[in-house]
């Protein structure tokens, strides 16, 4: 029931929309580093903590900025995944159950899937990258198909899956990079990934520990798990 002070009768009713609440960086930034730092505190608080104690409130943390990150800034969520992919091998605990890589790249893939289905749009440009798709895939289904003759079937799927990331990366760099900007964020954290373990790298040659060794030889190996990968990881960076 309309009072005399709501206007004529027909005039349109003035309504108050309550304002969203909106969160600055830095304050995201500060919660962030709370979470971590008492999941930190948390672990190291058990009697006769060890590694997984630590890593698994930090993992569960970072995990929830990563998802939030992902949900507003995608550009930055992208980075942040290509900066810390280097890294994570050497956070791995003994289980598949807690391998951080694997976690990682579920997170990228579906995080990715929803953005790409997102940017569809009718008369939108065609990705740069689209061409690279065929291929990609083709090589993608070649690797599953190995599976079947695979010694070692259920660790075949799990590289493969692994593996079919790179068709998700193609496609999204193929939005992401359209300009100076974009490239220069990607091109920042694709060297700035290489921080953490080239610095793991001079303590192994410094100190000997973490080495790989096979055939009675001893190879640096970084973060990584084998030296191999981290010699093709060298080489991306130094091109």
């Amino acid at each position: 029931m309309l009072s005399p002070g709501d206007g004529p009768i027909g005039a349109p009713l003035k309504t108050t929309v309550p304002p969203q609440a909106t969160f600055s960086p830095r304050a995201l930034l500060a919660g962030g580093s709370i979470v971590v730092a008492a999941s930190v505190a948390a672990g190291f608080a058990v009697p006769g903590h060890e590694r997984a104690i630590v890593l698994i409130p930090v993992a569960i943390a970072l995990g929830l900025g990563i998802v939030a990150l992902a949900l507003t800034r995608f550009e930055l969520f992208f980075a942040s995944i290509l900066l810390v992919r280097a890294s994570l091998d050497a956070a791995d605990l003994g289980s598949s159950a807690l391998d951080a890589a694997g976690a990682i790249s579920v997170l990228f893939v579906a995080a990715s899937a929803f953005w790409l289905l997102a940017q569809r749009t009718e008369g939108a440009e065609p990705s740069p990258t689209a061409p690279l798709i065929p291929p990609v895939t083709a090589l993608f289904a070649c690797a599953l198909l190995s599976v079947t003759v695979s010694a070692h079937p259920l660790d075949s799927l799990f590289e493969v899956v692994r593996f079919g990331t790179l068709i998700v990366i193609v496609a999204v760099l193929g939005r992401l990079v359209r300009d100076a900007r974009g490239l220069r964020l990607i091109l920042l954290a694709a060297i700035g990934s290489s921080i953490v373990p080239i610095l793991v790298a001079l303590r192994q040659i410094a100190g000997g520990g973490g080495l790989f060794t096979a055939s009675g030889l001893d190879r640096i190996r970084g973060t990584f798990l084998h030296s191999n990968p981290f010699a093709a990881y060298l080489f991306l960076m130094i091109t």
